[in-house]
């Protein structure tokens, strides 16, 4: 099981200082509206409703799936959550 806390994704922002976002609503929202199968908004359900500062555990499946999802969002946020997938 690989664990993320999508309350707390870590990125830098522009001055370069390292911020928390919390993308569980926007990434949960997403997954779950346009999701191509059940899977897919299942878990953005999951997403969303995950409590915040509590790490979630994701199957290697659908890690790969959260993974892919945001290869269509900007660099900054993409490289983030993915960063969190791979650190656990």
């Amino acid at each position: 099981m690989i664990k993320v806390d999508f309350s707390k994704i870590q990125l830098k922002d522009i001055n370069g200082e390292t911020v928390k976002i919390d993308f569980r609503k926007e990434l949960g929202t997403q997954l779950y509206m346009q999701g191509q199968s059940m899977e897919e908004s299942m878990l953005g359900q999951r997403i969303y409703a995950a409590q915040k500062d509590a790490p979630m555990e994701l199957t290697v499946e659908e890690a790969s799936i959260v993974s892919k999802w945001v290869g269509g969002w900007p660099y900054v946020s993409r490289t983030a959550i993915r960063a969190a997938i791979n650190e656990s």
